[in-house]
This record gives structure tokens, C-alpha cells and sequence, in this order.
């Protein structure tokens, strides 16, 4: 969880390899939150403080490259996406961190980048997460109704576009097997339609 691994080099703007190491210490990370919340080994202050920088590593990565020719993944997305599905569901996360766990997730889809590899998906583990945890229809539908994209740049804007339409697509089908989430549903039908 240190800067030598989870955040190595995370405030550089070049885009190196140094995401590797940041992406893979995500997933080393989730992996032993995954073992500890059934053998409960690692104390709750370790815990916790591994919830809290699988919340900020989301927050604070700017590289969002997916595979990368010649080098494999880096998928910083998606591998952070798979810690913080990890931390939700342990059971020392409190749900009230999961405004938090929003925050992070919006800050995720409303980049310029335009996702290819499937964050869509991984993002959506965590919305999962969350449902399972207890967050509520409403909380749900006030987060969609706010995803909106802010810049008036033309390809910027277009670029976030395309990820929210894509997250938003992939979260409406996994919406489906929710039944109690139908005004979450909704409000991305709404959000469908005011964009044709």
C-alpha cells in the first residue's frame, strides 16, 4: 500500500510503466482482503486503512490504459475496481463510506479517456458490492441523475460521453436482477433519452 507499489509514482502525468506496479499491488491487495474476510488474520486497523487507499488509488490514477501493445495489461481500472469490490465487501467496511466509493467510481468514468477493455464491467462489481452492502434505490438514483459530463469541449466531452453511456448501460443490466432498484433504473432510461 506504500509509494514504492500501490502509488508508485501516481502523481507523474507521463504515461510509463509505472502503472504496472501501482495496477498489480491493487490486485495482490484485494487478493489478501479477499482471504481475510473469512479468516479474519490481519488486524482491523490494517483493514481499514486497505479500504481507505482502495477508495483513494481510484481517485488519485490517471493512467487508464487497458492492454497496452507489446507490454500486456496495465488496466489500472479494472484491477482498482477489483480492490475496491474487495473492500466493500469486507466486513469492516462501513456504509458509510459508500459516498465515498461513488465519488471514486464517478471520478473514474468521467475521464477523457474512452474505455475499451471492458472498466464498464469491473466498475460495476463495485456498484454490486455496494448493492449488497445496503446502498438504497434513492442513493443510487441521485448518484445517476448527477453523472453528468461537465466539459463543454467538444471531443472531451464526447470521449466521457461514451464512458458514461457505456457504464451506464452495463449498470442498467445489472440493474435487472434488482428489483427494488427500479427508480435507479429509471433514471438511466431518462438520461438515455434526453441524449437522443
Amino acid at each position: 500500500m506504500s509509494e514504492q507499489y500501490l502509488f508508485f509514482n501516481i502523481e507523474d502525468k507521463t504515461i510509463g510503466d509505472s502503472v504496472f506496479t501501482r495496477s498489480f499491488s491493487a490486485l495482490v491487495i484485494a487478493t489478501i482482503l479477499y482471504k481475510d474476510a473469512t479468516t479474519r488474520n490481519l488486524s482491523s486497523e490494517l483493514v481499514l486503512q486497505a479500504i481507505h487507499v482502495g477508495i483513494e488509488y481510484l481517485l488519485l490514477e490517471q493512467d487508464y490504459r487497458g492492454y497496452v501493445k507489446e507490454k500486456g495489461w496495465a488496466h489500472s481500472i479494472g484491477h482498482g475496481s477489483d480492490l475496491l469490490a474487495t473492500c466493500v465487501l469486507h466486513p469492516e467496511f462501513d456504509v458509510n463510506q459508500t459516498k465515498a466509493c461513488l465519488h471514486a467510481i464517478r471520478t473514474c468514468v468521467l475521464v477523457e479517456y474512452p474505455y475499451i477493455d471492458e472498466e464498464d464491467e469491473r466498475l460495476i462489481q463495485v456498484m454490486e458490492a455496494l448493492i449488497k452492502k445496503g446502498m438504497k434505490d434513492i442513493e443510487l438514483r441521485n448518484w445517476i441523475e448527477d453523472l453528468e459530463v461537465e466539459l463543454h469541449l467538444s471531443h472531451k466531452r464526447y470521449r466521457i460521453e461514451w464512458n458514461v453511456k457505456l457504464f451506464c448501460y452495463s449498470l442498467y443490466i445489472a440493474l435487472l436482477k434488482h428489483r427494488e432498484f427500479s427508480a435507479s433504473r429509471q433514471a438511466i432510461l431518462d438520461k438515455y433519452q434526453q441524449n437522443n
